[in-house]
C-alpha cells in the first residue's frame, strides 16, 4: 500500500460518542448517511419486554427481529429501524480508525471466516453484559452526566465486552462490511467514497494509478469499483427520497447531477420510478 495513502488515511480523527433514545411506532431510526460507523444496542420496551423490530439496510431485504439486538453498520451507511412498541436504544458512533477497535483483530476474522458475506449486516442477541452496559450509560446520558473522557472510555469498554463475551465467527458476522485484507484500503473506501466525483478522482486521492486502484478495489469488494459506486449511490438517493424533506434540487445537487432532469432519468432508469414518485409512495 501506498505509504502517503495510509498516512492520509491514518491522520483521520479518531474519536467517538453515544447517543440514547427510544424507538416508538411513530418515530423510527433513520440514519443520515454519517460519515462514522454505528452500533446499535437494542433492548426490549421500557419494562424490559422484548420488541419486534424492523430493519431496512440498503439493498439487504428487511428484517424483523425481536428481543435485545446489537446491530452493526459500516460508515455512510443507510438504514431505518422501526419498533412495533416503546423500545430503548444506545448507539456508539466511532471513526473506524479509532484505537479501540484495535482490540478486535478484523484482519485475522476475515482469513478464519471468508465465506461470511461482507456487504450484509448481521444483527446479533445482546448479551446479559452489555444490556448491563447499554443500561448504565443511559442513566448517564439521560442524567447529563457525558464528558469526552466519558465517551472514550466506554467505546473501549464496549470493544472489549464484545471481543470477550462473543466468539470469532460472531463477531467476523457482526463486523463483516469492515473486514478484509487490506484494512487501510478498504477502510479508505467506506469513509471517503461520498466525497469523490469520479473513479479517476478517487484513486488520485488514495495515491494509486487507476488500474492498481480498481485491482485492489475488485479484491477487498469483489465487485468492479464502478458497479459499487453506483449502488450506493441509487441506495443513498434512495434514502434520501424516502428517510429525509431535502428539496429534490439539493438531492440533484448532493449526488452531482447537473439538473433534476438527470435525476430524475437516473432514478427511473436504477429505481424505475421518479424521484417525485418515490417520494409520494413513502
Amino acid at each position: 500500500m501506498n505509504t502517503q495513502m495510509l498516512h492520509h488515511h491514518r491522520t483521520s480523527s479518531a474519536y467517538s460518542y453515544f447517543t440514547a433514545g427510544c424507538l416508538t411506532p411513530e418515530h423510527p431510526l433513520t440514519n443520515k448517511i454519517r460519515s462514522e460507523a454505528t452500533i446499535l444496542l437494542i433492548s426490549g420496551g421500557k419494562k424490559g419486554e422484548g420488541g419486534h423490530i424492523v430493519i431496512s439496510c440498503e439493498k439487504t431485504t428487511a428484517v424483523t427481529l425481536e428481543g435485545p439486538q446489537i446491530i452493526f453498520f459500516p460508515p455512510n451507511a443507510c438504514f431505518c429501524i422501526k419498533s412495533e412498541r416503546p423500545t430503548e436504544y444506545l448507539s456508539c458512533h466511532f471513526n473506524i480508525e479509532n484505537p479501540a477497535l484495535a482490540q478486535i483483530d478484523l484482519q485475522q476474522l476475515h482469513r478464519q471466516h471468508t465465506e461470511i458475506e461482507t456487504s450484509q449486516f448481521h444483527p446479533l442477541p445482546l448479551r446479559a453484559p452489555l444490556i448491563q452496559f447499554q443500561q448504565l450509560l443511559q442513566h448517564y446520558l439521560n442524567d447529563r452526566h457525558s464528558t469526552r473522557h466519558l465517551h472514550k472510555l466506554k467505546t473501549y469498554e464496549l470493544f472489549f465486552l464484545l471481543r470477550h463475551y462473543y466468539a470469532a465467527d460472531e463477531l467476523a458476522r457482526l463486523l463483516a462490511p469492515i473486514t478484509g485484507q487490506n484494512l487501510t484500503f478498504k477502510h479508505f473506501v467506506l469513509n471517503h467514497f461520498t466525497e469523490y466525483p469520479s473513479i479517476e478522482d478517487f484513486a488520485r486521492m488514495a495515491h494509486l494509478n487507476l488500474d492498481t486502484f480498481k485491482r485492489t478495489f475488485r479484491k477487498e469488494f469483489k465487485q468492479p469499483v464502478h458497479r459499487w459506486l453506483n449502488e450506493r449511490k441509487k441506495v443513498n438517493i434512495l434514502h434520501d427520497l424516502k428517510y429525509t424533506q431535502l428539496p429534490l434540487q439539493d438531492i440533484a445537487t448532493r449526488y452531482r447531477f447537473s439538473s433534476l432532469a438527470y435525476l430524475s432519468t437516473f432514478c427511473k432508469q436504477h429505481l424505475g420510478k421518479s424521484p417525485s414518485e418515490i417520494r409520494k409512495m413513502s
